[in-house]
């Protein structure tokens, strides 16, 4: 597990027996797309698990995806069923067409209608991505991709905010692979705990979006 923090850098330490942490530190906001990508840069292990700062993993669940993602070589990225704390949906799956996905179940009461596995997911939700390391390579080195943001170190698009995993995923159609939705598995999400409604982060969302789409034009990617 790896952590960007705004703190000076401190030592790698293990926090429990069976889990070693390791702290990366700046001193000053990387975003989302850049921390993450650093983070990934770091690590060695063959699955990829990025999880938002308001959510909260359950039992099993990391375990469940990974070993779903490493079974299955035509996934490109998994993600699980998430609610808040009231438990109402806040990811359920974004489906449609890539020039016109919506959301699944939105804030809806989870009366477990979701526990279902969809292999054809436009995108899945950020706050929760899973992906084998090799083809998060695949992506990142893509000729395109570098054509697009040359200085990226891994495959989310380094966006003001918003738009990293949407670029991500709809890359991964672009190289064939699929975006998977799986229900069964199910975590917390506090949605907006970590960035307030109104807030900083959403003001970049038009700046961002443009930036998506042009990423996808470059790649002949068909995007909304």
């Amino acid at each position: 597990t790896l952590h960007v923090s705004d703190v000076d850098p401190i030592e790698p330490y293990p926090i429990e027996e069976s889990l070693n942490v390791r702290y990366f530190s700046h001193n000053f906001n990387l975003g989302y797309a850049r921390a993450v990508n650093y983070a990934v840069a770091r690590g060695n292990r063959e699955t990829v698990a990025i999880f938002n700062a308001d959510t909260e993993l359950r039992p099993g669940v990391l375990e469940d995806l990974a070993e779903q993602i490493q079974l299955n070589d035509d996934w490109g990225a998994v993600g699980p069923r998430q609610v808040d704390g009231y438990g109402r949906i806040t990811h359920a799956g974004i489906f449609g067409t890539l020039e016109q996905p919506a959301h699944r179940g939105w804030q809806s009461s989870d009366n477990f209608e979701y526990e279902d596995v969809r292999t054809d997911a436009v995108t899945i939700s950020g706050s929760a991505y899973v992906i084998r390391r090799e083809v998060w390579e695949e992506m990142t080195n893509c000729p395109f991709y570098k054509r697009t943001a040359p200085e990226a170190e891994g495959a989310f698009l380094p966006t003001n905010h918003y738009y990293e995993e949407t670029y991500c995923s709809y890359h991964l159609h672009a190289h064939d692979y699929k975006v998977v939705y799986y229900g069964p598995a199910c975590m917390i999400h506090q949605w907006h705990r970590a960035s307030p409604v109104g807030g900083w982060a959403e003001q970049q969302m038009a700046e961002s979006q443009a930036t998506f789409r042009a990423a996808c034009d470059l790649h002949g990617i068909a995007h909304n």
